[in-house]
């Protein structure tokens, strides 16, 4: 029978932690000389993989735990358990089948490479759940509190090894304890517009602003967003958000998104500074702090998309779709005095902003983005910063945005450009 954990102090947490650590790592450390040329065991050091599994399982059964954390983290101190069944005295065949319940098959497969990796790997995932819990004990009580429902609304129904992950990946980003504030903060607050009001007032909006007025009435945009437009709650948007993100990532490389869902993470750690985004001509917005703004963003990008099939996108890359959006965002919000205390995407702003000063049209940006008249669009840049500056545009395999803007900028320079342009629109609030 298990011995039953009790509440203590943190040092003897930390304590218990660290020996579990060890004998973890003296596991990994001895596995290499496990499996002899021949494809036999060598007997002592199978007995010591055996024994340091036992003494990390006794470890973490015995690790004393806040009880109120450790409801927030059954998930995590579950996984730290995957060595439950190792026993004192087993056979390779068996030692199998007790770590990772993935039964003897790779052993009768005379896979003995296999069966050193599969414990190296039980053994490495035991100590990654380990150090979530701790990880996770470590946030002010405050925030542990809000555990429970944080987990539930960013990480819906995915596989255990993604709470993993995304506790470990965003506490060594430094993002854990704000994510998790910014959420009981969004928690606390009431949407700020009404569904139906919040679509009126982007409609409106958009058909006042010179250079939109012309292709869009009012009568129009409310055909094409109603019903387009979702508030989500906080668990539906991050669900439905990381999907995206996962069937996105799938789609680059045609692959079925179950292989994707190693990224759930990364992608996780994206969602608090999302509020809203647009995909399958559907604009999903955060209920929480909701704002006008927001919507008619995510309205540009929905009215490029449906008029053009994302021909802006397709041709001329995210970090110009972002910049086009968000720049005609400003000219909606100023003309019509939408506030947003915030300014996103501010890097391809700066360079759809400067590319105008040094001769790209508003017209020509309005025809390619609505219109799908994309050459006149990519020669301007060319003939601006070069078919060097256009490739960087293009490139967005990893490069944050801001270092593409500074890439982009040495090239604009390189070409000879004069007139960089600083100016925005003025707003009295950017996004």
């Amino acid at each position: 029978m298990d011995p039953v954990r009790t509440p203590t102090d943190p040092t003897a947490a930390t304590e218990h932690h660290a020996a579990a650590m060890e004998m973890l790592d003296v596991v990994l450390t001895a596995l290499p000389q496990a499996v002899l040329p021949d494809g036999t065991f060598d007997p002592e050091v199978h007995t010591r993989v055996v024994e340091h599994l036992q003494l990390a399982r006794t470890m973490v059964l015995s690790m004393p735990f806040d009880p109120q954390t450790d409801r927030a983290t059954h998930r995590l101190r579950a996984l730290a358990l995957r060595i439950a069944t190792v026993r004192e005295a087993v056979t390779a065949a068996e030692l199998l089948a007790g770590v990772g319940g993935g039964g003897v098959e790779p052993v009768r497969r005379g896979a003995r490479v296999t069966w050193v990796e599969h414990v190296a790997g039980t053994a490495r995932s035991v100590q990654d759940a380990m150090d979530a819990c701790r990880f996770v004990e470590d946030l002010p009580p405050g925030l542990r509190s809000e555990l429970p429902g944080w987990f539930d609304t960013h990480l819906p129904g995915y596989l255990p090894d993604e709470w993993v992950r995304t506790v470990n990946h965003m506490h060594r980003q430094g993002i854990l304890a704000a994510a998790i504030g910014r959420y009981l903060q969004r928690r606390s607050s009431a949407p700020t517009d009404p569904y139906v009001s919040l679509v009126a007032a982007t409609a409106n909006a958009i058909a006042a602003t010179p250079g939109l007025a012309q292709r869009f009435t009012v009568q129009y945009l409310m055909t094409q967003l109603t019903g387009k437009v979702g508030v989500l709650d906080e668990r539906a948007f991050n669900k439905r958000h990381v999907d995206q993100q996962l069937e996105q990532s799938a789609n680059r490389v045609a692959a079925p998104v179950a292989m994707w869902f190693g990224e759930t993470h990364l992608a996780v750690a994206e969602l608090d500074g999302t509020l809203g985004f647009t995909y399958g001509n559907r604009i999903n917005l955060r209920e929480e702090g909701v704002t006008t703004s927001t919507c008619v963003h995510e309205s540009m990008h929905l009215l490029s998309s449906l008029r053009t099939r994302s021909a802006w996108r397709d041709r001329l890359g995210p970090f110009l779709e972002e910049a086009a959006a968000e720049y005609l965002c400003r000219l909606v919000c100023a003309g019509s005095h939408i506030v947003d205390p915030k300014p996103y995407y501010e890097p391809q702003v700066q360079v759809l902003t400067a590319l105008m000063a040094a001769g790209l049209t508003l017209p020509t940006v309005l025809d390619g983005y609505f219109d799908g008249k994309i050459e006149p669009v990519r020669a301007a840049i060319v003939a601006l910063s070069g078919a060097t500056g256009l490739a960087v545009l293009l490139d967005d395999s990893g490069r944050r945005a801001h270092e593409t803007l500074a890439a982009w900028r040495t090239q604009f320079a390189a070409a000879g450009a004069i007139r960089t342009g600083t100016a925005t629109p003025r707003a009295t609030a950017g996004r």
